[in-house]
């Protein structure tokens, strides 16, 4: 049987995202699960992408601001709901290895990576010997490289396809930014006119590949240099159609990938189907 703890659909609060904390008998896991964007409020947390500082492990480094901020906002009272839940469990009376898993799609993918990370940092739920893990479905760009491979024990980031949220962040939307200006004018940053847009159409139009792949590498060793670069955090299980699950590095993920299904990709049914 499962019991809902609390729910709040949405708020119109800001880095307040809405949630749902249940109790599962049948596991031994509470379950908090965060909803994605869903609101104006929403989305300036999502804008609000600036690397701000932080400390996990004695490490410093940094993390998406909006999302992080969520993160401080909400982890007092989530931690307080999964108390509530891990009781009605009944505790280390069952004998059973209880846990509490932060789950979210997109937004709360982001905000539930570090709301885990927070509590492990802190020792949360250490004490009774509860498990805390995080299962984040399109998770944005929200630790950097350090870190976010320091969250590999505890939390699971799934990315279906060409999704651009989990490659989008400040960083990679100014190194789209320059590679387009690269490419527009070439020779203004001391490259062939052959990898100009034009001429590149063109070798995309009569299926030669050769030009592609070597302005792919001029351009991309020129402008993809923007700092405050974040990437999803934890273990990255990367699903692609036709070959399954593969598990991919953070390095795989630190670019936008324009493709006519970068946006379909990061809809919540991509991850259900």
């Amino acid at each position: 049987s499962v019991d809902v703890i609390a729910f709040q659909e949405s708020s119109r609060e800001l880095f307040a995202p809405g949630y749902l904390v249940a109790a599962d008998h049948s596991t031994g896991a509470v379950v908090i699960a965060l909803r994605g964007t869903s609101s104006v409020s929403d989305a300036l947390s999502d804008l609000t992408c600036e690397a701000a500082p932080l400390q996990l492990g004695g490490h410093d480094g940094f993390a998406h601001d909006g999302m992080l901020r969520a993160a401080r906002r909400l982890e007092g009272k989530l931690a307080d709901y999964a108390d509530q839940g891990l009781a009605s469990l009944g505790g280390a009376s069952t004998g059973k290895r209880l846990r509490v898993v932060v789950a979210g799609h997109s937004l709360g993918a982001g905000v539930a990576a570090l709301v885990a990370a927070l509590w492990r940092d802190a020792g949360r739920f250490r004490g009774g010997g509860i498990d805390v893990e995080c299962v984040a479905f399109a998770c944005p760009q929200v630790l950097d490289a350090e870190l976010a491979m320091a969250q590999s024990g505890h939390t699971t980031s799934i990315v279906v396809g060409d999704d651009m949220v989990p490659r989008f962040s400040l960083a990679t939307a100014q190194d789209l930014r320059n590679a387009v200006l690269l490419i527009h004018n070439p020779e203004a940053a001391g490259l062939p006119p052959t990898m100009g847009a034009r001429s590149l159409s063109e070798a995309q139009a009569n299926g030669d590949e050769q030009p592609l792949l070597e302005a792919y590498a001029a351009v991309h060793a020129k402008a993809c240099t923007s700092e405050g670069r974040l990437f999803p955090p934890g273990r990255l299980i990367y699903l692609l159609p036709g070959r399954g699950a593969l598990l991919a590095e953070q390095a795989e993920f630190d670019e936008l990938h324009i493709s006519r299904d970068m946006v379909a990709a990061h809809m919540p049914r991509r991850y259900l189907l």
